[in-house]
């Protein structure tokens, strides 16, 4: 007996692997088919069923059926000139499972009893926590498992005439989930024919799991003694997850054994009423009294607190499936329409509890990425958004950009980057963190709503003049990794004004910017060169963004502060804002292109170490950035044309008086163009 129970204890704990073959071992569903009326749940077979005749005087039938045929008490007599019964009906049994199979099936699990408990102790360690996904897919499985494998015998157990629509579909389920771990040692093979009946077969089916479990908690007992605390509830938690595997692979076998002792039918007008799944067997006798008495406490429903919604749903599903069985028997003549649509109502609702499985599945990833799209900063910082006012001072501009470069959380909020937050793989990120030493933080610059400005601190082996010398190759090259195409539009001492197109990946529409760039060098040896969107300077560059086809985003500010340290090392500070515009995925995108910014920006360091090394050594210089068409920037550029430029519109003229205006809050006169250049 033990090692029957060892092979049984191994094979239901591991349910899900033995479901690959268990349905070539398939045995007979209990319950009544209106097909077949006189199945037994029996893995052996029968030859000979018993007969009742109708006849009052109990004479035996003058229509005698063979062997592997039933007769219908309701028509004793031959009905065709032959003299076959037409009621006689072939059971097309099964052959079920012979005992030597079963023997040999009991022997070929005793090997994988221990493989399976060292596996489980590993499965145990990995998913300690409850809400592991394991664990809840588990959990949802069990459900699932046991919801189709009831909804697969209601046609059977209920002797309902569904649909044919709906019942081909519960007949395809019941392929995949009709299985009974019972069935798999089939203990009548073991006993006398002459004893073994339905009720054999009830006892063996609802007692058999009451055994295994009281087994299984004597042996967990005994096995605790000699355990620490932490290893008794280890192993307490494993038997009971292995005793809740068990009543959910075989509670759809048990509960429909269980029923179907309450099925009883009459014929003519016999008034006796006999057992559908066994016509031998009178319903109103003491012994049949006492089995239905049994089932109602063989019929023990229990819960757990996880998964109420999908076990909800699933009892809804079902109670509809049932309501719809009333249906069928109180109008037992359905039309062929109404009778379609019926059976395709029936699959949908029992469709939506595998739908509602899926979604759920689903939910949790697609609301990260939902969140992640849309995720927030909060925080109470003084340092929040540039202002109204310094949008068009350069002084003020750089004043802000100077103060942002050197707050720190308390002042402006500022979240670091952390590894989990870089795009890429996690452990290559490390590694490019710990190589370049570089610190990444970001923040929302209004306190309240998405990440929009970001910042990188990390130190270069180059002075700070030969890294300023260098910066105006890196529009070359800074593309954010996905390409772009730069042009000057026109230049001054320590300004410039550029057109940028920037090529987004995964086919989203093009951006382009026009910004310009400033150049201060203050005391103390600090360099800052800040770049914004021109603002009032460029609207004629619209007509370019719609030629192309591209959308013109908004860069609030993309600024350098270099400051000297010693050694002849500079401390690069770098921060980015800009709005790429657009909805929906922009918001990650625009976090992602801002990562990528502060990293092409931090892989500069061996430009600028390199550069430094050059100092002093004559080479030819780079090339310059493309420059825009004379006549382009001339149209685009009003202001910049002079007096030349006789046919600008009210718009081209209120460029041109935007544009004075920034210069006298710059400090410039009107008539000081000596370090314009027109191109």
């Amino acid at each position: 007996m033990a090692s029957t129970f060892s092979a049984v204890e191994a094979g239901v704990a591991g349910f899900f692997s033995y479901t690959s073959f268990s349905p070539s071992l398939s045995v007979l569903s209990a319950g009544h088919d209106p097909k077949h009326p006189t199945r037994l749940s029996s893995g052996c077979l029968h030859s000979k069923l018993p007969r009742r005749s109708s006849s009052a005087a109990g004479e035996v039938s003058s229509c005698a059926c063979g062997k592997g045929k039933f007769q219908d008490p309701r028509n004793p007599q031959p009905d065709t000139p032959e003299g076959k019964c037409e009621d006689c009906m072939n059971l097309n049994l099964p052959k079920g499972v012979k005992c030597k199979d079963t023997v040999g099936l009991t022997l070929a699990t005793l090997p994988l009893k221990d493989g399976y408990w060292r596996s489980f102790k590993e499965v145990q360690k990995a998913t300690a926590d409850d809400k592991h996904w394991s664990k809840r897919l588990k959990t949802k499985a069990k459900i699932l498992t046991s919801f189709y494998q009831i909804v697969s015998k209601l046609p059977s157990t209920l002797a309902v005439q569904y649909p044919d629509f709906y019942r081909g579909f519960t007949t395809a389920i019941s392929s995949v989930f009709n299985f009974n771990a019972i069935g798999l040692v089939s203990v009548g093979c073991f006993l006398p024919r002459s004893m073994y009946s339905f009720y054999g077969s009830f006892l063996t089916t609802t007692i058999t799991p009451i055994v295994l479990s009281l087994i299984l908690l004597l042996v967990t007992i005994k096995q605790k003694r000699n355990l620490d605390p932490y290893e008794a509830n280890q192993l307490t938690s494993s038997h009971f997850s292995l005793f809740y595997g068990f009543t959910y692979l075989i509670s759809a076998s048990t509960s429909t054994m269980a029923f179907t002792t309450f099925f009883c039918t009459t014929y003519g007008d016999d008034k006796t009423e006999y057992f559908i799944a066994d016509r031998g067997i009178d319903c109103n006798s003491d012994s049949h009294k006492n089995f239905k008495l049994l089932s109602i406490f063989m019929i023990l429903p229990f819960q757990k607190t996880e998964e109420n919604t999908l076990a909800q749903i699933s009892t809804v599903s079902i109670f509809l499936t049932l309501l719809a069985g009333i249906l069928i028997i109180l109008k037992e003549s359905l039309s062929k329409e109404f009778s379609t649509q019926l059976g395709a109502l029936l699959v949908i609702v029992n469709t939506l509890v595998f739908a509602f499985v899926g979604a759920g599945v689903l939910f949790k990833p697609i609301f990260k990425i939902i969140a992640k799209c849309n995720e927030k900063h909060i925080h109470d910082a003084p340092l929040k958004n540039i202002r109204p006012e310094v949008a068009y001072s350069v002084d003020l501009f750089i004043q802000y950009v100077r103060r942002l470069t050197e707050s720190d959380a308390s002042e402006a909020g500022w979240k670091p980057l952390d590894v989990k937050d870089w795009s890429g793989k996690k452990k290559k990120v490390k590694e490019w963190l710990d190589a370049t030493k570089a610190k990444a933080e970001w923040r929302c610059a209004d306190g309240d709503g998405p990440l929009d400005q970001a910042r990188v601190k990390f130190v270069v082996d180059a002075d700070a003049e030969t890294v300023a010398s260098e910066i105006d190759g890196i529009n070359e090259h800074h593309n954010m990794n996905v390409g772009s195409l730069v042009y000057v539009v026109a230049q001054g001492k320590d300004w410039r004004q550029v057109y940028r197109a920037i090529r987004l990946p995964w086919h989203l529409r093009q951006r382009d910017l026009v910004y310009t760039e400033h150049t201060r060098r203050e005391q103390g040896g600090d360099i800052i060169v800040c770049s914004r969107s021109s603002k009032g300077l460029n609207e004629s560059t619209n007509e370019l963004s719609i030629k192309a086809g591209r959308l013109r985003a908004d860069l609030r500010f993309a600024c350098f502060r270099l400051r000297p340290i010693e050694g002849s090392k500079t401390e690069i500070t770098y921060l980015v804002d800009i709005d790429l515009g657009g909805s929906f995925v922009i918001g990650y995108l625009h976090k992602h292109m801002a990562q990528n910014y502060l990293k092409g920006v931090v892989d500069m360091r061996r430009k600028f170490a390199e550069a430094s090394k050059r100092v002093g050594v004559v080479s030819e210089p780079p090339p310059p950035l493309p420059i825009f068409p004379k006549a382009l920037a001339a149209a685009a550029n009003p202001m910049f044309a002079g007096s030349r430029n006789t046919d600008s519109s009210v718009e081209d003229r209120l460029n041109i008086e935007m544009g004075r205006m920034i210069k006298k809050k710059a400090g410039k006169a009107d008539d000081d163009e000596d370090d314009i250049v027109v191109l």
